[in-house]
């Protein structure tokens, strides 16, 4: 197994909320080990035998419960491939909400779903640190259903997916929410990162 990505399952797909504690661990099974928060599910495709069955908090200790049945959720049915840079959209969604007026319920337009930034970037976090970035490969399956990323190490969901094509790529009114289409958001990151940085004057005020 890789510490490193079982370390990204801890940090970035397992809940924070005190509500359900077996969902703030990770899980072990024979072959696989798996953590979610309920909006993100992601499967590491190994595992330590010697712990199957257990759920572990990061400091070793066991968590109690039973984890709940994740394969069900995960679609078994083809769905449509995207075909995104998905190293360029983890870039870009970074970048994107250190922006003033970012909400984190922005959305991205994967196909006819829009998933949230924030939930969508936690997954691909897991895929950064297992390297896997540019081996994703991407399936939507309609309005209000999760979208699969999959690689030969990892298998993950995003959801909830929303449907509301008539509002991609609308200006932001105040702050609410905006939804992105794939190219506005690459392109606008492409432009704007790319801008030289006003220097701080120090003590401008003065």
């Amino acid at each position: 197994m890789n510490k490193k990505i079982v370390k990204a399952l801890f940090s970035y797909a397992v809940s924070k909320e005190q509500i359900r504690p077996i969902m703030q661990g990770v899980h072990f099974e024979e072959d696989v080990c798996v953590a979610s928060d309920t909006h993100v599910l992601v499967v590491y495709k190994a595992s330590n035998p010697a712990l199957a069955g257990t759920t572990k908090r990061e400091d070793g200790t066991d968590i109690k419960g039973q984890f709940p049945a994740f394969k069900r959720v995960i679609p078994k049915s083809k769905g449509k491939p995207v075909n995104f840079n998905w190293s360029q959209v983890y870039k870009a969604i970074k970048w994107f909400k250190k922006q003033d007026g970012y909400n984190p319920q922005d959305k991205l337009a994967v196909g006819e779903a829009q998933v949230t930034m924030e939930i969508l970037l936690s997954a691909l976090e897991v895929f950064n640190a297992a390297g896997d970035l540019s081996f994703i490969k991407v399936s939507e399956f309609g309005p209000s259903r999760p979208i699969l990323l999959e690689s030969d190490q990892l298998t993950a969901i995003a959801m909830p997916c929303e449907a509301n094509l008539e509002k991609v790529d609308l200006e932001r009114v105040d702050c609410e929410s905006v939804i992105m289409s794939y190219a506005n958001l690459i392109n606008t990151y492409a432009i704007e990162s790319s801008k030289p940085k006003e220097a701080k004057v120090e003590m401008a005020w003065l």
